[in-house]
């Protein structure tokens, strides 16, 4: 029985790592993320050992993110220096510590701690559905348990925004799409996960839609390269939740809003694959997001000013590709994607080349859509899934204490 506990507190600690849930009543309102992060920042400071022993593998990785920092403090005087920490201090710090409680409990290995990811996205789906399927609790969800955030738009935009995480319309849907990206590698011990996959691709269109073409992307890259039997069962999911989607929500009696809304993403989609444009997501994203410096000094280093939601930009951008360029430059681009470049680099050197082109894809699609660095989102939910495979890889995941 205290083993149980234990383990239901360490999914309740990843959860709150992985969808940091802004939940009201949470010792005064404060985000459970924060003190987790504050939860961290102690125990490095008093177990800096077992900190080092984690980190020591990933010294080339944590200089180049902190010249990122420092490339931004020099170019905007700190502007948005808090988001960077907090991104750092969850990937280099909450990681370890999530991971010195799970040798404290004995769950340090690879297959492990996947599964437990894969139970928190289990989790995590179910509580989508039943606000979708309730309509009375997502509404006490929405103005009572989550603090309001803008960019979920909770208040005023009902068909989408299910579930209990920070960033439901954005990087919720991407960590859910992630985790079905990389499910396909560790089935055959977690025959159970199938059931949940139509859960956590509903929870996934009624939240964030982009998350499908990264959970699309990894089912592709895997059943094409591994050539594994065990991949088609989530292919024949995917086809069949593809061809009879709308009669699937008509049927569990989703809000005809919502239907509607995700069947315009799934046309939309289905124009893309044609070479047709006009849609309203790709126009837009191939039109208006699209903003590129206006002269020399600005593609070398940029503007200095954020174009994503910023009231005082003239200009505004969803893509993260335009976000980085507009406000540091080529320079800046340069900095920013030398750690991720040397990430793939060391994932394909240690022999996991289908995930390493499964998590490049990730990066590359949610940086189309939004940053991929800084966030406490889909960014630190990656380096999660790096430390760990890395570590594994190295045999330091359970010896490093």
């Amino acid at each position: 029985m205290k083993s149980v506990c234990k383990y239901l507190i360490f999914l309740s600690i990843l959860y709150v790592y992985m969808y940091s849930p802004p939940i009201k009543i949470f010792i005064g309102g404060v985000n459970p993320l924060y003190i987790l992060i504050a939860i961290s920042i102690v125990f490095c400071i008093i177990r800096k050992n077992e900190l080092l022993s984690y980190l020591h593998p990933f010294k080339v990785e944590v200089f180049w993110f902190l010249c990122i920092v420092f490339y931004s403090m020099v170019r905007s005087g700190g502007e948005y220096i808090q988001r960077y920490i907090v991104s750092l201090v969850c990937a280099f710090a909450a990681v370890p510590f999530i991971l010195f409680l799970a040798n404290r409990i004995g769950i340090c290995n690879k297959d492990r701690l996947i599964r437990a990811i894969m139970i928190v996205s289990a989790v995590a789906s179910c509580i989508t559905m039943l606000c979708v399927f309730f309509p009375e609790l997502d509404n006490y969800v929405r103005t009572q348990l989550i603090q309001y955030d803008e960019e979920n738009y909770l208040y005023e935009n009902a068909r989408r925004g299910f579930g209990i995480a920070s960033t439901l319309t954005s990087h919720y849907g991407y960590i859910q799409g992630t985790v079905i990206a990389i499910c396909p590698f560790f089935l055959k011990e977690n025959k159970w996960f199938v059931f949940f996959i139509p859960f956590i691709i509903l929870s996934i269109l009624v939240n964030a839609r982009t998350g499908i073409i990264i959970a699309t992307w990894g089912i592709m890259v895997y059943s094409f390269v591994s050539r594994q039997k065990i991949a088609l069962p989530l292919v024949a999911i995917v086809f069949i939740m593809y061809f009879y989607l709308e009669d699937i929500m008509i049927a569990l009696n989703f809000n005809p809003e919502t239907i509607a809304w995700i069947m315009d993403f799934s046309d939309q989609m289905g124009d893309i694959s044609s070479g047709d444009f006009s849609g309203e997501t790709a126009s837009t994203m191939t039109g208006s997001m699209v903003v590129w410096p206006s002269d020399v000094v600005e593609w070398l280093v940029g503007k200095g000013v954020v174009l994503y939601h910023n009231p005082f930009a003239t200009e505004h951008t969803d893509v993260g590709w335009f976000i980085q360029l507009n406000y540091g430059g080529l320079f800046y681009i340069f900095i920013f994607f030398t750690p991720f470049v040397i990430m793939a680099k060391r994932l394909a050197r240690l022999d996991m080349r289908i995930l390493m082109i499964i998590l490049a894809g990730t990066v590359v699609i949610v940086n189309t859509k939004s940053s991929i660095f800084p966030n406490t989102g889909e960014f630190t939910f990656l380096m999660l899934l790096y430390f760990i495979c890395v570590l594994d890889k190295l045999g330091l995941l359970q010896s490093a204490r």
